[in-house]
């Protein structure tokens, strides 16, 4: 994880639909993501905090969508929206945000 104070932590969050996410088999809405996680809602799935993750995020490229299975830990558990941080493998999930982000401006 990333030792950036909590009041940059917030910085740099970007709205993108077409990135999804599967947990367990069960797509989550994407809310929004940063370098540092994932905000995430599902009507279905409920984690608390501090549950360990493993997840799928399906990115779409110019050939075909690319499935990245990561890992993550819930920092902000809900009923309908929960937050996963310390994403990793993290230099992975950095590279392939800057270049999503960076391909749609």
């Amino acid at each position: 994880m990333d030792n950036m104070p909590k009041n940059r932590s917030r910085a740099g969050r970007y709205i993108v639909p077409e990135i999804k996410v599967l947990i367990d088999d069960w797509e989550c809405d994407v809310v929004n993501v940063s370098a540092s996680g994932l905000l995430l809602f599902s009507e279905y799935l409920q984690f608390e905090d501090g549950d360990d993750l493993q997840f799928t995020i399906k990115f779409p490229t110019s050939v075909r969508p690319a499935n990245i299975v990561m890992n993550g830990v819930v920092v902000r558990g809900g009923k309908d929206e929960f937050a996963i941080e310390s994403i990793s493998p993290a230099i992975t999930w950095k590279r392939l945000l800057a270049k999503h982000v960076r391909e749609r401006d």
